[in-house]
């Protein structure tokens, strides 16, 4: 029996030639380059067809792009990160006062929670400018095409 499973696989292993070169030879000549161009081209078409009638539709019915659903992910983890830094300042910042208690304490705190928020601010505008510098560069791709 070992020998029956040793020729089938050479039978098979001549059949995967023979396809092969059959292939080959459909594929290697210009009317099939230019029939598969020509279908690719086509299909590139639709999906652009698609996607207008698509984005035309989102619009009319007043419902969200993928690329808005996108930015509103995006900023709402960047929100989420942000309120989870605040909350982790509030604690220490109310842990400290618990230890000191008195007015000078407060001072203190409140010159922090100062210095904390101009942080929040700074880097709040930095990713806004640098978001601002992405849809440049997306404007300038699409007059550049």
């Amino acid at each position: 029996m070992p020998g029956m499973e040793n020729e089938t696989y050479i039978e098979y292993k001549k059949l995967e030639e023979e396809w092969n070169k059959h292939i080959k030879q459909t594929a290697n000549c210009e009317r099939f380059v230019l029939l598969v161009e020509e279908l690719v081209g086509s299909h590139l078409n639709q999906v652009q067809d698609q996607r207008a009638i698509i984005k035309y539709w989102l619009d009319f019915m007043n419902y969200m792009s993928k690329e808005e659903i996108v930015n509103v992910a995006k900023h709402y983890i960047m929100n989420e990160t942000k309120l989870d830094h605040l909350d982790d300042i509030t604690y220490n910042l109310s842990k400290k006062w618990n230890e000191k208690g008195n007015f000078t304490s407060l001072k203190e705190v409140l010159n922090e929670m100062s210095l904390v928020l101009k942080e929040s601010r700074m880097e709040m505008m930095n990713n806004e400018i640098n978001n601002l510098k992405d849809e440049l560069k997306e404007v300038k791709l699409l007059f550049v095409k």
